[in-house]
């Protein structure tokens, strides 16, 4: 389990909210305790300081925006916070019907909104008309932990960051994220990224989307631990689970299930959608790595998922100058009839370096999965460690009933993994022992479990063997959301929605989204 815990500065100051109390609304005690969100005095509140919001002895719900507005400072950042005491320690619920529509929205810097008591999570924000967060154009650096983010009527979190310094800071994590009218995260930016990775984090949530799971323009993120699906198919947008146009991502030991739900046919859908050169051309394209992820569909023969688990659009609008530290390793596939399409569109490419599709499992019974490594003359297809220019290298995977087994490589196989009901290769599985170091990404499995067990990695997400305890994969819904077949109220509604009326009540289409509309992608 995790636990994060908050140092206050000796000379912080503690700053109280409770729409119960009595006393003098002047914040400075749960006895005199700002009355309402709207009563805080931003200009008392400074970088370093906390503001305990009451959750009373269960549970206390607010019926008004929290606008925090006021901007911490780098390592002092202000912290807005569930209260930690008997009596004020149960869940806060916000939420915001009609003007300004949004729960909480903000429009500062360096803030961290945490609804952390114990290991616990108790801060809801639901049934707003507009999205539950949302900030304005300048705010970064922002940290959302510990939230329930659910049935409010536009996207879960969204943000559009806009000029200068790049985004950096944002950290989401230990959140649920679930039954919104769009996209569970959209976060946007005109201005790139860092050149580096790690900047920003989204990690250990449990997100489950109508439209996008996550939909982010920017780059320097790492995206782990999530448990993302199932998502529903509704008459709106894409239910992508994550569509990423910038550089410099990582996206490891997360878990993407329940995918493949029945869409109408003109619906595109993914679970990874790299999708780069949308915005605008790329001199120095890639980097990025993919790994460790495990991608489940109970239910393979139904559905209409359109693009693959792991779908690599590269330059299909902008063109894009070189290709360089492209990983997709050590994923483990099962049921999808779509498995890995990589598609590169631009035809001014000038070079391809560090390219490779390696230690992946691809399981399907059935009819056979597709692949697809597309480059239009682009790039040759190669095993690892053969020599020439500008190669993709596919190797060591073990691509079982699928259309092109050669993309398995030299190295690899085309046989059943054996695989148990954990994902990971049991005793015995030729999937054991089978694959390529890549310990210059990485050295774990998605479990933690040191790579290699044996006298090599193993193929796929996890090693194998009987002396390993299986990781334990919950079911991702949140207490009391049913699945497809007994949706949320929001769900329901969107079951009877068109698309002339997929607008968010805070005026943001369905349709604003970063990868290209609806066409239908042929394998080939």
């Amino acid at each position: 389990s995790f636990l994060l815990v908050f140092a206050t500065p000796s000379w912080a100051a503690l700053w109280y909210v409770d729409n119960a109390a009595s006393g003098s609304n002047n914040g400075t005690s749960w006895t005199n305790a700002w009355q309402a969100f709207a009563n805080i005095v931003w200009a008392s509140v400074s970088p370093g300081d906390t503001v305990y919001i009451s959750g009373g002895t269960t549970s206390k719900t607010y019926n008004e925006r929290l606008a925090a507005s006021k901007s911490g400072t780098s390592g002092n950042p202000i912290t807005i916070k569930t209260g930690q005491d008997a009596g004020h320690n149960g869940t806060v619920t916000i939420t915001m019907t009609g003007s300004p529509y949004v729960g909480i929205y903000i429009s500062g810097q360096y803030i961290t909104i945490s609804g952390q008591v114990g290991t616990s999570r108790k801060m809801r924000i639901t049934g707003c008309s507009g999205s539950g967060i949302d900030t304005s154009n300048a705010a970064n650096a922002i940290k959302l932990l510990y939230l329930e983010v659910d049935n409010n009527g536009n996207y879960g979190v969204h943000s559009s960051v806009s000029g200068t310094p790049y985004p950096a800071g944002w950290e989401i994590a230990y959140c649920s994220i679930y039954s919104n009218y769009q996209d569970a995260i959209q976060l946007t930016a005109n201005s790139g990224s860092v050149a580096a990775y790690g900047s920003n984090s989204i990690h250990h949530n449990s997100l489950r989307a109508v439209d996008d799971t996550l939909e982010i323009s920017f780059g320097s993120v790492d995206y782990y631990d999530n448990v993302i699906g199932p998502n529903i198919c509704g008459t709106i947008g894409h239910p992508d689970a994550l569509v990423v146009s910038g550089l410099y991502t990582r996206i490891y030991n997360n878990l993407f299930t329940g995918l493949q739900q029945p869409c109408p046919a003109n619906v595109i859908n993914a679970g990874i959608y790299i999708n780069q050169g949308v915005f605008g051309a790329i001199t120095d394209a890639g980097h990025f790595a993919i790994y460790n992820n495990v991608f489940y569909e109970p239910s393979p023969t139904v559905g209409n998922m359109t693009n693959a688990a792991i779908t690599i659009t590269l330059g299909k609008v902008y063109p894009l100058g070189s290709l360089t530290d492209c990983y997709v390793v050590n994923n483990t596939i099962i049921g999808h009839k779509n498995a890995i399409w990589n598609v590169i569109y631009t035809t001014t490419l000038s070079s391809i370096t560090n390219y490779y599709i390696e230690n992946n499992i691809v399981y399907k019974e059935g009819t056979a999965a597709s692949m697809r490594l597309d480059g239009g003359g682009n790039f040759t297809i190669r095993n690892h460690g053969e020599a020439g220019a500008n190669s993709v290298f596919s190797d060591y995977n073990d691509y079982y009933n699928t259309n092109n087994p050669s993309f398995a490589g030299s190295h690899g196989m085309t046989t059943n993994p054996n695989l148990g009901t954990d994902y990971k290769p049991q005793p015995g599985s030729p999937a054991m022992d089978h694959g390529i170091s890549w310990a210059s990404l990485f050295t774990v499995d998605r479990a933690g479990v040191s790579r290699p067990q044996g006298s090599a990695w193993d193929i796929g997400a996890y090693e194998g063997g009987e002396d390993i305890t299986p990781p334990v994969i919950t079911n991702p819904l949140p207490s009391g959301v049913q699945t497809c077949d007994a949706e949320s109220p929001v769900d329901k509604a969107l079951a009877a929605t068109s698309n002339e009326n997929a607008t968010g009540k805070y005026g943001q289409s369905g349709e604003n989204d970063l990868h290209d509309p609806p066409q239908a992608v042929s394998a080939s």
